[in-house]
């Protein structure tokens, strides 16, 4: 086989480097934002930190400097004085994580912010538009003093059924000129100013380990209050606070409770807070139970009219208490808040039994559902949430059990789970009708389903020409952000646990579909929350089953490839947004982690775990285990590196290098030229981990496409069940499972193997993601064998989409924060053209291609400050075409190669 290399590159190389005698000014940066806080509200630091996108035109553009100034008004910035830092013109080309240097913010105080950048020529660029952000507290005890937990009066410590609701009247007589809401309500609350909902939140605070770290929650509440008397009021629900349904064992965590402080500046510059205290007013609410897997039971007859409203008279209601359990450390919640991303309405109404209607709303989601109804008072509608329906025509049930709203009558009534969510496809009403002249039953008037997840924002699209990838992409995708709550969920209907193995292997996914920067951060801090005081990092996290104190609980709290997040997420966070500071904040649990690991080495081999979970070839806990502890000590060398800590990186690159050679001398042969028992995961892991020794990668590589090719059950008995459990182990297709599927789109990805990954995806038979789709899926299942998932709304497998942006799509970092990108698309036979594009930290990544006939074409755009791999190009927009012949094409080394 001959290679030639496309002329083009050379060309298109040397205009590159040219630089022109003069350029427009660049324009005024984009994207400018407090990179540590996702709604730029209740900054809890006095020194934030600031990013941005540089936005040039130019070929080859490159920030020299920049300069931001901060204020404390939008007018006060516009004119630029009384200026509370200037940063002056910085010659750097850093724009993401600078640091605040100005004068000591203060708290619960109204900022506002703007930057400029200078380009290689000298030019500035316009000021960014000027942004606000708002700080609330900067240490817990800076709360008002007088600013207590509060509670219902009949709460206990060892009761959460019941669902209480706050009220407190109060008078305003200045003019305001800002108002912010600071509030923490557990496990879940609604907060209501004058009768509006605060925010379109849903389901805040953020879940934590409420005995080690509870979020609040900044709003911006202006419009809400006004001059004369206002009212607020909180509804809470239980969450994961107590008594989960079906849950044995979960941590007590008390009663339901709530703090709150109302901050309102006036126009004169004086204010006042509204805070929680006994003067506070409770009362049962009409919801009389919650759960946290989409459980609630409502009673509109309990609806209290004007109760949050001003004037209402609550001479009946009790007084709130003040809660005396210790609480964990109040902190500012800075990641994304849940919010609803689609609604959807039913796509099929069936009626399998009398006055039982299943509404299919064509998308397994997790969310909340919404239905009006009208009918006589004191009439019970019951709802039953599913992935699928039975044989019968009735809803498969689903965990939350049956959620009932009874009527007040008089009307239209609209009502909805708002306080959770769950996983479901479909609803089940039971007790009502669609028959108008039916007047004995409430009648159904309309329902929706309200697809809800986190609300990080979206950063990436992929187009492909051959419409069996977007059938693939598009479910995998709705699955994974599906999980992505405040904690990344391992099914949104089966257990909502922070299973913590998805945790690093979909990120690889993730950062190309979704800004995640402050996602992870929160997600590691549960980590930090979870870890044990011998150094274990377990299975879940938050953990509500397990304290600090206790001891491993077997391989479902302690397993290495589970608790590795701990280690491989923030590398990755790293990678992705250049950023040292999860690095740094990680740093003291990942050191105790790796410590707990070395001490149940045996031989320098870490042998115990779950392994390769739900893997149709069979888990092979000793190659997968040992191979994520080997992984994670040459990331601890790294990352010790990154952050100066010369000794601690120089004693783990010898850590490394002896588990990597106890590692090959237990599972490589060297006669074969592969890893032991031959499988996909086995061969895949130590590939993408870097494990192989030198000069034997190709070899393991074939040996990988000779096991799909003629696969090899072979080995011992998984812990988890018989090889073939979890699907059939057949040629050409898929064999591996949680921890090694990403992994092997990784390796094929690395080995030119396009076509061959496409012929496995794409398989109409399992294992594969096609028979899902064709099995109706609308979403990703847990189980290979899809029969069989309990869950059908999992992420195990979503490592397929970081395949797809950086493989076919051809987009791939080659330095920290996008600095340097490779431009590197393969395509498989077959395929036409792709579209691509990825918002990275530094702006968007965009490459589109078109094979036609002996035609081929890459269009590619590189954001300024950035360059790529491609055709050693800087920044702007690039087109190349050339004469080919024939297909498919493939890479070698950096170079785009064709086959002849």
């Amino acid at each position: 086989m001959l290679f030639r290399r496309l002329t083009v590159l050379a060309m298109f190389a040397g205009l590159a480097t040219t630089v022109l005698a003069s350029k427009a000014a660049p324009l005024q940066p984009a994207q400018a934002r407090i990179i540590d806080n996702f709604e730029q509200l209740g900054i809890d630091t006095a020194t934030p930190r600031f990013g941005w996108v540089v936005n040039d035109p130019a070929r080859s553009a490159v920030q020299s400097a920049y300069q931001i100034i901060v204020a404390r008004s939008q007018a006060a910035l516009d004119n630029a004085n009384d200026l509370v830092w200037n940063s002056g013109k910085v010659v750097s080309a850093q724009q993401s994580g600078v640091v605040y240097a100005g004068g000591a913010l203060e708290m619960t105080t109204e900022y506002w912010w703007k930057v400029r950048t200078w380009d290689a020529q000298g030019q500035a660029s316009p000021w960014s538009d000027a942004r606000p952000f708002i700080t609330s507290f900067f240490k817990p005890e800076d709360w008002n003093a007088q600013a207590e937990w509060i509670g219902d009066a009949q709460a206990t410590e060892t009761t959460a059924k019941q669902t209480p609701q706050f009220r407190k009247e109060f008078q305003i007589n200045n003019p305001i000129r800002s108002a912010y809401l600071y509030i923490c309500g557990l496990g879940q609350f609604n907060a209501f100013i004058n009768g509006a909902k605060v925010g379109d939140h849903v389901i805040d605070p953020a879940w934590t380990d409420y005995d080690e770290t509870a979020d609040d929650v900044t709003f911006d509440v202006t419009s809400l209050v006004g001059q004369g008397s206002n009212a607020m009021e909180v509804v809470l629900a239980n969450g994961w606070i107590a008594e989960v349904k079906d849950r044995q064992g979960v941590r007590n965590f008390g009663p339901m409770r709530m703090i709150t402080q109302l901050h309102i500046v006036y126009q004169d510059g004086t204010s006042s807070d509204v805070v929680s205290d006994p003067s506070w007013k409770s009362s049962s609410s009409p919801l009389t139970h919650s759960e946290i897997h989409g459980l609630e039971e409502y009673d509109a007859r309990l609806e209290q009219p004007g109760w949050n409203k001003p004037g209402f008279n609550d001479s009946k209601w009790a007084s709130a208490v003040a809660v005396t359990r210790k609480n964990g450390v109040l902190t500012a919640q800075s990641a994304p808040p849940m919010r609803v991303r689609e609604v959807f309405a039913p796509q099929k109404v069936t009626n399998p039994s009398p006055n039982i209607y299943v509404y299919d709303f064509g998308k397994n989601v997790n969310g909340q559902y919404e239905i009006t109804v009208k009918g006589p008072s004191g009439k019970t509608v019951k709802f039953q949430l599913g992935k699928h329906v039975q044989r019968s025509g009735r809803v498969h049930p689903g965990r939350a059990g049956l959620s009932t709203y009874t009527l007040k009558g008089g009307g239209s009534e609209t009502w909805g789970v708002t306080l959770n969510a769950t996983g479901f496809r479909f609803l089940q009403v039971e007790g009502a009708t669609t028959d108008p002249q039916n007047t004995a039953l409430p009648l159904i008037q309309k329902a929706a389903s309200h697809f809800v997840c986190t609300a990080a924002r979206d950063v990436g699209t992929f187009t492909a020409s051959d419409k069996r990838y977007m059938q693939i992409h598009d479910p995998t995708l709705r699955g994974l952000l599906s999980n992505l709550e405040s904690v990344h969920t391992d099914g949104p209907n089966y257990e909502r646990l922070g299973w913590q193995e998805v945790v690093w292997t979909t990120p690889p996914s993730t950062v190309y579909t979704n800004d995640v920067q402050t996602y992870f951060a929160k997600i590691m801090r549960d980590v930090r929350d979870a870890q044990r005081d011998s150094g274990l990092c377990p299975d879940i996290a938050p953990n509500w089953y397990h304290r600090k104190s206790d001891r491993s609980a077997g391989p479902f709290d302690d397993s290495p490839a589970w608790g590795s997040s701990a280690i491989i997420c923030p590398w990755i966070m790293y990678e992705t947004y250049g950023d040292k500071k999860i690095l740094s904040d990680n740093y003291e649990t990942m050191r105790k982690y790796i410590a707990y690991f070395k001490s149940k080495e045996v031989n320098g081999l870490v042998t115990y775990g779950l392994g390769d979970w739900m893997a149709p070839a069979g888990d092979d806990v000793r190659n997968v285990e040992g191979a994520v502890y080997e992984y994670d000590l040459g990331l601890m060398g790294n990352i010790a590196s990154v952050l100066g800590k010369t000794d601690d990186s120089s004693a783990y690159a010898q850590d490394y290098t002896r588990v990597r050679d106890a590692y090959n001398r237990a599972y490589f042969d060297p006669k074969s030229k592969s890893y032991q028992p031959v499988k996909q995961a086995n061969e895949a892991l130590p590939l993408v981990f870097g494990i192989v020794p030198e000069g034997e990668v190709e070899a393991v590589r074939q040996a990988l496409i000779n096991d799909i090719a003629h696969p090899q059950a072979n080995g011992s008995p998984p812990s988890n069940g018989r090889v073939g459990d979890f699907g059939p182990v057949v040629a050409n297709h898929v064999t591996t499972g949680d921890i090694a599927t990403g992994a092997l789109w990784q390796a094929l990805g690395d080995a030119g193997q396009g076509t061959l990954v496409q012929t496995m995806i794409m398989q109409e038979t399992p294992p594969s993601y096609m028979n899902m789709i064709n099995h109706g899926a609308t979403t990703i299942v847990e189980n290979w064998s899809y029969g069989r998932g309990r869950s059908h709304n999992h992420d195990m497998y979503a490592g397929i989409l970081a395949y797809l942006y950086r493989y076919v799509g051809g987009i791939s970092p080659l330095k920290p924060g996008s600095e340097g990108v490779q431009i590197k698309p393969g395509i498989p036979f077959g395929l036409n053209s792709d579209s691509t594009t990825y918002n990275s930290v530094r702006g968007s990544v965009e490459t589109s291609w078109l094979a036609e006939g002996k035609e081929f074409t890459l269009k590619v755009h590189i954001p300024a400050n950035a360059s790529a791999a491609v055709f050693a190009v800087g920044s702007g927009v690039y087109v190349f075409q050339s004469t080919v012949k024939p297909r498919p094409f493939m890479f070698n080394s950096s170079r785009l190669m064709i086959t002849t």
